[in-house]
């Protein structure tokens, strides 16, 4: 069973969803023009969005005819149960989810953050579990590893540092962090997190994700969840449009700027703007610059994803949070925004359905 969940009304959303609606692809034309008038092809930002734009070039013209991803997957019929739409509180949500969990089925959780992974399992942990002594591990897909300091209040970018030091979390792996990041989230980390989290960058070295997910399989644990963002994954070859990071992002800035005539600081600032705009969320800006150009294709992740269901069935550890007779397998998050041409909702249907047919295949 594949569920949206709704989204928290006292979490942002990361930009106006509706933005576009106003997109201009005749003012991205001319913007761009003007850059290399001004800068030349040399410049490493101005070669970046003429790069990008010729890669989205064919999705230009329907941009502002696209649904919102939400849509996208009802008219697919990718969803089997739709709770898109807004909750005013955590409880609200947590009913849902225990709605859900009700049902009884394998269940792959659709949203649009990351946050809604904590409250999942937090709602697990204290609704569902009771006395046994399930352990959980996290086999996880993202860009970013999530492990801000767990002293704020739950968001996105703290879930895992949240469930890991609240104990929900045992330990975890996360692909698709590039190196230069994972240095500087090693750095601020405490030695205990650290310990607990293993980061790689892509899947090219496959003796390295072999000692990844044995690794995370001596962690005395029983049971594994599965939790992808799709920015983990190629967007940009895969056009992929209905997420916060990703480079048709970019385009849309661009798009919301008038630079022809300005000088070179003027536009410097409105470049900054565009490629790393500032954030809705509790950090300054998200950085866009080359977001998506070197992650996962769908066909790797889901060979990765069978690896990892075999290994750890083999092992005699549980795919999927554990509910009596059936498992939350999973979750597909930071779905949001306009699906041009229905790509996201396309490729998240197929991992939507990896992850439920290896659970399928390898249920204990």
């Amino acid at each position: 069973m594949i569920t949206w969940l709704p989204h928290l009304a006292h979490e942002p959303f990361p930009y106006d969803p509706e933005c576009h609606l106003m997109f201009d692809r005749h003012r991205a034309e001319s913007n761009i023009s003007y850059l290399v008038s001004t800068f030349g092809m040399n410049d490493e930002r101005v070669a970046y969005l003429l790069d990008i734009f010729a890669d989205y070039s064919e999705s230009m013209s329907f941009v502002r005819k696209a649904g919102l991803i939400q849509e996208q997957a009802e008219l697919l019929s990718i969803v089997d149960m739709n709770y898109a739409g807004t909750v005013s509180n955590e409880n609200e949500f947590n009913t849902l989810i225990k709605r859900t969990i009700d049902i009884q089925k394998p269940t792959v959780f659709l949203s649009d953050t990351h946050s809604s992974t904590g409250l999942v399992l937090s709602v697990y942990e204290k609704n569902v579990r009771g006395n046994t002594k399930f352990r959980t591990g996290v086999v996880c897909v993202d860009s970013h590893a999530d492990l801000y300091d767990h002293s704020q209040p739950l968001w996105k970018g703290n879930v895992f540092s949240s469930l890991i030091h609240a104990g929900t979390v045992q330990a975890m792996v996360i692909v698709g962090v590039p190196h230069f990041r994972q240095i500087s989230i090693r750095s601020e980390l405490t030695n205990s997190m650290n310990q607990r989290v293993v980061m790689l960058e892509d899947l090219n070295d496959r003796d390295e994700v072999n000692q990844a997910i044995a690794w995370l399989g001596d962690q005395n644990i029983n049971q594994v969840f599965y939790s992808i963002d799709l920015d983990g994954l190629t967007t940009r070859k895969l056009q992929l449009t209905a997420m916060e990071y990703c480079p048709f992002h970019i385009l849309l800035n661009l798009a919301k700027y008038e630079l022809t005539g300005l000088n070179k600081d003027q536009i410097d600032e409105h470049l900054d703007d565009i490629i790393r705009p500032p954030s809705h969320q509790q950090l300054g800006r998200r950085n866009l610059f080359h977001i998506g150009d070197n992650g996962l294709n769908t066909g790797e992740l889901i060979k990765f994803l069978e690896i990892c269901f075999g290994f750890f069935s083999h092992k005699g550890i549980n795919n999927g949070i554990k509910v009596d007779r059936h498992s939350i397998v999973g979750d597909i998050v930071e779905l949001f925004g306009p699906d041009v041409g229905s790509r996201t909702a396309v490729e998240v249907a197929k991992i939507a359905q990896a992850l439920l047919v290896n659970s399928a295949k390898y249920s204990k």
